[in-house]
């Protein structure tokens, strides 16, 4: 698809022709309104790329005007007003960032929320707490073998805080962290009302299913009563069919005392900025992500953007040690593991009862301590190598063989060739062996499909997820419908005139919550007595919990995935399919998180060139969040 038949590029250009009329009825000269269709145009693209904002110096216009002259040559278009005012469709900050007014209004509203004071009980650092805090992480103590405890330290710092970003990449805890986190809080207030949080229906439900399971085993004296459900955000919110209309909001206040939210990268601005205000300031909010994850869909990166910069102020520290008996000694310095505030005791306490002052530091923490796979392994020596942009170290290794587990096809045509399709397809056999077996056995077929996953980068083409998609399809009917009696055979054919066929796998792409199922969900179709065609979830395996297709809200088939799709998901096996031409959707953030969703063993199909330019371009999003931080404490101070 060209740019110009993009349905994004229609509705930005529409937009960008509406503000020059407006300008030029306005009396604004004809070279201002030039200007601003110009500039409404470059900043509704880069909203759709998820950008929240772009730099004058970005805007690609005439090169004989200066950043100073298109500065005031877009003020006097009348449809631009400054950030002290931001009355006007397009606001401009003191740093020449250009935003779309709402956007701009967002950022703003979202520091205001985050630099509230806390307005919830302290923690008192009384010896009963600190004993019941060490019995917790002993089992960590014993693992550790004397390295820093990042997940205990964590949870000392969101007991503390109002607000709190816990950063990790996969295996570091992130689970574990949030467990002992629900036992401190209900040790604290056994009434504390906890609230679970992601924001898809299949992060949610992942989320809640691995507590459980991590809680399993726990000695009787530390068990508690865990949350019933996790909720989709837009759930929690009360989201109502307009929009961003929500039934909680600032002026709504959720009734929670500790909001808990995880795979929170994948917040776009918009959501964060309701559901922050929508918490009421006597709750604790943890977010819990990672941060070199790719961002949301939607405009904003606020997870990494706030957790980019995890320094901790010698008072923050202090009161950690008090906690968890770690001396902050050991955290100065080794790796830049923490980067020590100087401890100016005014601004330590303006700084602690606003937020923090430089980016919510002390509300930023990164677990560093991975306990499924370290370096040692391929796939964490192939997580760090590509997470820190080392491509010609990454494709050294591959060509020499000394990633184990971990397979590199280098095909270079946009057509898959044969032989790599078959080495997508191969795994599904034993996905269709336990159809051919025992096709009611959905527990097993469940297992089957969690143990391998195509994910794409793309959605169209060769190489897109619609045609891996088909080609899967196209293997399982195949070879499954030739084992089947001829009156069964009759059947898949009708059924294949409706578009599905028997071990279909299916993922739902619009909540329902009447029929209780969410976007992300992963359910099989099975055929029914009635010749009708019904689809099982893995948390609903009986009949009488199957779905009617018919009744499903919008759905495709999910044997492969767009990367986006399968963030918060993880497989024993990913193979990951690049496109054949490098692209700025394909970048280090895409392939990170494709490789983190494999716990054993990854196939990669790409040319060299791709791969490389895959591994050395970062994700741009712009965004000026620090700068509307900065911006409200020097209002606070001025006041």
């Amino acid at each position: 698809m060209s740019e110009r038949s993009d349905p994004a590029y229609a509705l930005a250009r529409g937009f960008a022709r509406h503000l020059a009329t407006l300008s030029r009825r306005s009396g604004a000269p004809a070279e201002a309104a030039e200007r601003l269709e110009q500039a409404a145009l470059a900043i509704s693209l880069a909203s759709s790329a998820g950008s929240v904002c772009i730099h004058l110096s970005d805007l690609h216009v005439d090169q004989t005007i200066d950043q100073q002259a298109l500065r005031q040559a877009l003020l006097a278009s009348n449809m631009l007003s400054l950030s002290n005012d931001a009355s006007q469709a397009l606001v401009i900050d003191e740093e020449d960032r250009l935003y779309l007014h709402r956007y701009f209004d967002y950022e703003r509203r979202l520091a205001k929320r985050l630099l509230q004071p806390y307005r919830g009980i302290q923690q008192a650092i009384h010896q009963p707490f600190k004993t019941f805090f060490e019995k917790l992480f002993h089992p960590n103590k014993i693992v550790l073998q004397g390295r820093t405890d990042w997940q205990q330290l964590a949870v000392a710092l969101a007991v503390n805080r109002g607000f709190t970003l816990i950063s990790g990449g996969p295996g570091t805890g992130k689970t574990s962290s949030i467990l002992n986190l629900i036992r401190c809080a209900k040790y604290i207030d056994r009434d504390c009302r906890v609230v679970l949080a992601a924001p898809t229906g299949k992060a949610a439900s992942r989320m809640l299913e691995a507590l459980v399971k991590a809680a399993q085993g726990i000695g009787s004296d530390l068990e508690i009563e865990l949350p019933k459900e996790a909720f989709t955000v837009h759930r929690l919110l009360g989201a109502a069919r307009q929009g961003d209309r929500f039934h909680y909001d600032r002026e709504h206040l959720l009734p929670l005392d500790l909001l808990i939210v995880d795979e929170a990268s994948m917040l776009d601005l918009a959501l964060t900025v309701h559901l922050i205000e929508a918490t009421p300031s006597t709750a604790r909010i943890v977010f819990l992500g990672d941060k070199d994850q790719l961002a949301a869909v939607e405009a904003g990166a606020v997870f990494a953007e706030l957790s980019a910069n995890p320094s901790l102020s010698e008072t923050c520290l202090k009161v950690l040690e008090q906690i968890t008996g770690i001396d902050p000694r050991s955290l100065y310095g080794a790796h830049q593991q923490v980067q020590a505030q100087p401890a100016d005791d005014a601004l330590e306490a303006q700084q602690h009862d606003q937020g923090s002052a430089k980016g919510l530091g002390d509300a930023v923490i990164w677990l560093r301590e991975n306990f499924r796979f370290n370096q040692a392994t391929a796939l964490g020596e192939l997580i760090d190598l590509v997470n820190s942009g080392q491509a010609e170290a990454v494709i050294a290794r591959l060509r020499q063989g000394r990633f184990a587990q971990i397979d590199w096809l280098e095909d270079e045509n946009p057509e898959l060739s044969e032989a790599t399709k078959q080495s997508l397809l191969a795994p599904f056999e034993d996905y269709v062996k336990q159809l051919r077996d025992n096709h009611q056995d959905l527990l097993s077929l469940f297992d089957q499909l969690g143990r391998y996953k195509i994910l794409c980068a793309i959605r169209d083409g060769p190489r897109g997820v619609e045609r891996i998609n088909q080609l899967v399809s196209e293997m399982i009917h195949g070879r499954y419908n030739s084992t089947l009696p001829s009156i069964s055979r009759w059947f898949v054919r009708q059924a294949a005139t409706q578009g599905w066929y028997p071990g279909q796998c299916i993922m739902v792409l619009r909540n329902d919550y009447v029929l209780g199922r969410f976007n992300g969900d992963i359910g099989i179709v099975m055929p029914h007595a009635q010749q009708q065609a019904l689809v099982y979830f893995s948390d609903g395996l009986r009949l009488e919990k199957a779905i009617g297709l018919s009744r499903l809200p919008d759905h495709e088939t999910a044997f492969a995935l767009t990367v986006h799709k399968a963030q918060g998901s993880e497989f024993d096996r990913v193979a990951i399919v690049l496109p054949s031409q490098a692209s700025p959707v394909v970048n280090k953030a895409l392939l990170y998180t494709a490789i983190s969703r494999a716990r054993a063993s990854v196939s990669i199909i790409a040319s060299e060139d791709v791969l490389r330019k895959a591994i050395t371009t970062p994700s741009k999003r712009h965004s000026g969040i620090r700068s509307r931080i900065a911006a409200q404490i020097a209002e606070a101070s001025s006041c």
